[in-house]
């Protein structure tokens, strides 16, 4: 099973809560098969004062594919407690409303994320254990087992933040631009 999910279940996981949902009417123009491609990607502070690992991240192109690398250094075992990810709209360059807020308060729980932080990150009962982990998610691929074969066309500001109930484990923004597939 591809690592990719990881990020992937951050964005749609069917189990989280949806704080706000503000989709206006799709149609040809705005809405259909796409192209995904990823800038302005940065690690960002997490709303917790101390911080359970050392997060780094990539961003690598390989051709029309987007991928990253993660490198995660936890400095005592840190258990995954919550992910919430907002969703924004980007107009001109900036930042414009928010498109969706979504939150998953037990993401071990959650059938793919459970599965994958435990695979992935070798987190036996959802644990990251103290040291180095290491992880390459394909987001091309993960954008399309996500959002299947259409989605909204524009570019939109993704924040996700990775919680354990001492810390965050990671945060990170990104851009991801949907164009219109030719």
């Amino acid at each position: 099973m591809q690592s990719g999910i990881f990020i992937s279940f951050l964005l749609l996981a069917s189990l989280g809560d949806v704080d706000s949902l503000d989709f206006s009417a799709a149609n040809r123009d705005n809405f259909g098969p796409f192209v995904a491609s990823w800038h302005h990607y940065e690690v960002c502070r997490g709303p917790k004062p101390k911080n359970d690992t050392l997060f780094v991240t990539v961003l690598e192109r390989h051709g029309d594919s987007y991928g990253a690398s993660f490198n995660i250094t936890a400095f005592t075992a840190a258990r995954l407690d919550k992910i919430k990810i907002s969703v924004y709209t980007i107009k001109g360059g900036v930042k414009h409303s928010l498109l969706w807020s979504y939150k998953l308060d037990n993401p071990c729980q959650h059938l793919v994320v459970g599965a994958l932080f435990e695979s992935e990150f070798n987190a036996k009962n959802c644990v990251l254990t103290k040291g180095f982990h290491h992880a390459y998610l394909n987001f091309t691929s993960l954008a399309h087992d996500f959002f299947g074969t259409s989605f909204f066309y524009g570019e939109f500001l993704f924040k996700a933040i990775i919680l354990s109930k001492t810390g965050n484990i990671g945060c990170l923004n990104y851009n991801t631009v949907f164009s219109k597939k030719e």
